[in-house]
């Protein structure tokens, strides 16, 4: 694809994420190039790659971290402060990347 065209779909995708609107033969938005992504993925990978590809099956259908983060910085902070939903939630991410787990 012509680079203006990919730089206009990146710009989107930081805008909207998955759900930006992108031109792409492969998919109307990010989020089916992603899944269009993950299909050859899946049909490639070998056994120990296999084990992974949950993860961004998850990711795909659920939002890209960015997004998990924002709305449960959203839903913690109607129950108390912004600043401590953020360092709730935060507190949580970190424990998830000191222990080498993904963060669902």
């Amino acid at each position: 694809m012509p680079h203006k065209l990919l730089v206009n779909d990146y710009n989107s995708i930081i805008k909207d994420g998955l759900e930006a609107e992108i031109l792409n033969p492969a998919g109307k938005t990010a989020r089916q190039i992603c899944q269009y992504f993950f299909n050859i993925a899946s049909e490639h990978a070998d056994e120990q790659e296999k084990k992974y590809l949950w993860i961004i099956e998850k990711r795909i259908k659920e939002g890209n971290l960015s997004k998990i983060i924002r709305e449960r910085v959203a839903k913690r902070a109607q129950k108390t402060t912004f600043d401590q939903a953020i360092l709730s939630i935060y507190s949580e991410l970190a424990k998830c990347v000191s222990d080498n787990k993904p963060y669902f």
